[in-house]
């Protein structure tokens, strides 16, 4: 099951790496639309920069979400489960 799930994962990662490849792609070829829309015909497209902002907003999530991974958060995980794993006491903080 195990090798499933980190097959599982590594395709999802693949996956997210080629997503957004594609949004900055994407957004490379809307800006050089717009550049050239604004220089040669002197005109100002709105789509395009509507289309580059909802692909950057986009871009962002899809690189802080490849970026994280399987990490632990910064504190270290859930408070008292290196205990609870080792058949210890278990902690419980309140907010």
């Amino acid at each position: 099951m195990k090798k499933v799930i980190d097959a599982m994962d590594k395709a999802i990662g693949l996956l997210e790496k080629i997503v957004l490849f594609s949004s900055i792609t994407v957004m490379l070829i809307v800006t050089a639309i717009e550049v050239l829309d604004a220089k040669v015909l002197h005109a100002n497209l709105m789509w395009t920069t509507e289309v580059n902002r909802i692909m950057l907003v986009w871009c962002i999530l899809s690189g802080a979400s490849g970026s994280g991974g399987n990490q632990k958060p910064p504190g270290g995980g859930i408070p008292g489960e290196k205990d609870a794993q080792e058949g210890g006491k278990v902690g419980c903080a309140v907010f």
